[in-house]
């Protein structure tokens, strides 16, 4: 019962009834009253009809005869008589001749009912007229009577209808709304941890053998509960089983070194991702997340390739490609793609799954394997070569240096200048099958670059003055930057190359009216560049592909344009030493021509800094990287070895260091230390190479991780079988970066102490 004067304060569904009750009970009372007040006024307007009769019937005769016998006072008094009858509130005795003989009450205007009366007399049997009785009555009376009566019905009706709904809303209180308010709170503060609570009802209890429909409400809900709390325990089990299946899903996926990817190919979305492609792409999950897939992580070039690619897998379900993943840091990763297609249920293309295995070091291996391969078959015909050229060049040496000795004894004993010419053209032609003779066993040795640190601009200044005389006449133009660090590389392979590309040129100018060679000389962060460019012949574009083959020349015979002065002449050995040489060096060699307004070569040589730069210390020490060890260095070359030493023994490695300059040192400096790290040359001076010590090294110690750091194509070519052997071995080929070398020696301890 407290409850409910804050029932009735509320909004509720039983006010809102009320509000219905009180309405319906006004327009039934409305109705009523009216049908009531007209039948009363219909009543009232009959009684002044029964009154006017009355009048007509009880006072007209005695009126007309004091009217006959002109006694206005004595009508006067009648008149008033009949005022007295209800509602009649005015009467008038107007003469034949219109005159009012008498009249009493008081003339209304508006809501009124008038009647005239005939007055007639009859005298000696004759009906005379003698005038007219008007008689006027008022309905204000009625209107008032029946105001008062519709507010005492309304009055009546609406007390009834409250009384009604009050006691309607009461009872529906009780047997109904506290019972929905009960089951709305029940509904609204249910949840998942009191699902176990039934709805129950405080009602009067009684026997009845049915439910009402209050009672098949709450046992639709407490079913419903029961229903909810046995789903949501179904729902969560699947959940649990979900997130176990997913988890271990999860878990195969991120073990694995390969990259899965799934995306939505309509959407360009990612859907799932292992943590192998986060760490390989360098992108996080919510980078990915934001990306398009796949146009985000490829190429142009690979995108048009993918495209058609992926058309097929819509119609065969399944492939395989190789595709370049661009990662965060644009590095381009090589990656073979095993592609298949999920459709929906409506056998729709869905979803694409790609599986990527990176395959760098197949792609490293592989074209390590080629280039062994070719150079293998070159060193096959250079070996041919070289047989023939060691068997003759020592002889047909001896025979130039026994022609050009004897020339030039002769000139000096000569007046004749016609035999002058001639001993001057001999004596040049013996100069050319010298040179001939130089570059041709250069071309058929195989021998691996001899490094050491010198200046590039002094080098150049060398080759210029041994040039001299062939550059009579040439407008030398050169351009060497300030500050070009010192090279480290093989000093005579860069002469001999620096040589051959500027006889080129000034064979190339031999018929230019003003023949000019630039040499220009500058750097970069990781590598020196020379651009040597001269205004002769050029090349045709179809000649250009040719000219790093050994037996290909355009000069002497060849010269079918005329292009180069008479009597020069080419072996074709010169570009392919310089090609030769620069590869060793990892260089790149690079030609611009117009056939006959000139030639450019563009050759870029690699940097090595003697200590690590600013920007190579941070990188790597964004990686995982290893410090205080003690590391045994093999190197016989000392310019490699003093920028080797430098940068292990400083910041960020901070290493103890031994130096042995042979395999003999080597292997004794090993048998009396305990070594954490070997960096070790394959080409040592001495009886012993790299080989040997590596095979003495392990035979008293399989773990120490081993850096094999050479060039030599032999090598390259037979470490593979090792690797497969030795997880505890790898190689970086020389020469190489001073990065390179440290994140190779810091790659391979990590990979050596994740096995152990």
């Amino acid at each position: 019962m407290q409850l409910f004067p804050n029932y009735i304060r509320q909004k509720t569904i039983g006010i809102k009834i009320l509000f219905l009750i009180l309405l319906i009970g006004f327009l039934f009372a409305f109705a009523e009253a009216g049908i009531l007040l007209y039948q009363d006024y219909k009543f009232e307007l009959n009684l002044i009809e029964s009154q006017i009769e009355q009048i007509q019937n009880s006072y007209l005769k005695s009126i007309t005869k004091s009217t006959w016998n002109m006694e206005a006072d004595e009508v006067a008094i009648q008149l008033e008589g009949v005022l007295h009858l209800k509602d009649i509130k005015h009467l008038e005795v107007v003469t034949e001749h219109g005159d009012i003989l008498a009249a009493a009450g008081v003339k209304s205007v508006g809501n009124t009912i008038s009647r005239t009366l005939k007055l007639e007399y009859q005298n000696y049997g004759k009906l005379n007229l003698i005038g007219e009785l008007k008689v006027l009555a008022s309905l204000e009376g009625i209107y008032n009577r029946l105001f008062k009566k519709f507010i005492v019905i309304i009055a009546v009706r609406l007390f009834i209808a409250t009384l009604i709904s009050i006691i309607f809303l009461f009872v529906f209180y009780r047997l109904v709304s506290r019972h929905l308010t009960t089951m709305a709170d029940y509904t609204q503060n249910l949840d998942f941890n009191n699902l176990g609570n039934v709805l129950t009802l405080k009602r009067v209890s009684k026997k009845q053998k049915s439910f009402d429909e209050l009672d098949k409400v709450v046992n639709a809900i407490n079913e419903m509960q029961v229903q909810i709390q046995k789903h949501i325990s179904e729902k969560e089990a699947r959940k649990n089983e979900l997130l176990k299946e997913k988890e271990f899903t999860d878990a195969a996926l991120n073990s694995q070194n390969d990259t899965f990817f799934l995306f939505d190919p309509v959407k360009g979305k990612a859907i799932r991702w292992n943590k192998a492609f986060n760490e390989i792409s360098g992108y996080t999950d919510e980078e990915i997340v934001k990306l398009s897939a796949p146009n985000s992580y490829y190429s142009d070039e690979d995108l048009k390739k993918a495209a058609s690619f992926i058309e097929n897998v819509l119609i065969k379900g399944s492939g395989r490609i190789e595709l370049g993943l661009v990662c965060k840091n644009k590095k381009v990763v090589p990656t073979e793609y095993n592609v298949s297609l999920i459709r929906d249920d409506e056998n729709n293309p869905k979803y694409i799954i790609s599986i990527g295995r990176d395959i760098t070091e197949q792609k490293l291996a592989q074209k390590e394997k080629n280039e062994a391969q070719l150079r293998a078959s070159e060193q096959e015909k250079h070996a041919i070569v070289g047989k023939i050229a060691g068997k003759i060049a020592h002889d047909f040496n001896n025979i130039l240096g026994a022609i050009m000795g004897n020339t030039e004894l002769a000139k000096l004993d000569c007046t004749d200048a016609s035999m002058m010419k001639v001993f001057e053209l001999i004596h040049g032609q013996t100069i050319r099958g010298r040179n001939l003779t130089k570059n041709l066993i250069a071309f058929a040795k195989d021998q691996e670059p001899k490094q050491e640190f010198f200046s590039i601009r002094e080098k150049t200044d060398l080759v210029i003055s041994l040039l001299k005389k062939d550059l009579e006449g040439i407008e030398i133009i050169r351009e060497i930057k300030a500050g070009i660090p010192d090279l480290l590389a093989d000093p005579g392979m860069i002469e001999h190359a620096l040589v051959n590309l500027i006889q080129n040129a000034v064979h190339a100018v031999s018929n230019s009216n003003n023949p000019k060679i630039k040499i220009n000389i500058s750097h970069k962060e990781e590598s020196v560049n020379f651009y040597i460019e001269d205004n002769g012949c050029g090349i045709l574009p179809e000649d250009i592909e040719n000219i790093y083959d050994p037996t290909f020349s355009l000069k002497g015979t060849r010269d079918l344009k005329k292009s180069y002065k008479k009597g020069i002449r080419g072996s074709g050995y010169g570009m392919a030493n310089v090609k030769k040489y620069i590869d060793q060096h990892k260089g790149t060699i690079h030609v611009e021509s117009i056939f006959g307004s000139g030639t450019k070569f563009i050759i870029s040589i690699p940097i090595t800094q003697k200590e690590l730069t600013v920007e190579d210390k941070k990188q790597i020490n964004k990686s995982k990287s290893y410090k205080g060890k003690y590391v045994l260095l093999v190197e016989d070359e000392q310019a490699i070895s003093e920028v080797q030493y430098r940068i292990l023994t400083h910041e960020p490695c901070s290493h103890s260091v031994d130096v042995a300059a042979n395999g003999s040192i080597a292997i004794d400096l090993f048998t009396r230390n305990n070594y954490d790290f070997v960096s070790l040359d394959y080409v040592l001076p001495g009886d012993l190479d790299g080989m040997d010590v590596y095979n003495h090294i392990r035979s008293v110690n399989n773990e120490v991780p081993i850096l094999f750091v050479s060039g030599n194509i032999e090598f390259i070519e037979s470490i593979k079988e090792f690797k497969k052997k030795d997880k505890n071995m790898a190689h970086v080929p020389k020469p190489c970066g001073n990065k390179d070398y440290i994140n190779s020696i810091n790659d391979l301890m990590d990979s050596c102490s994740s096995v152990m």
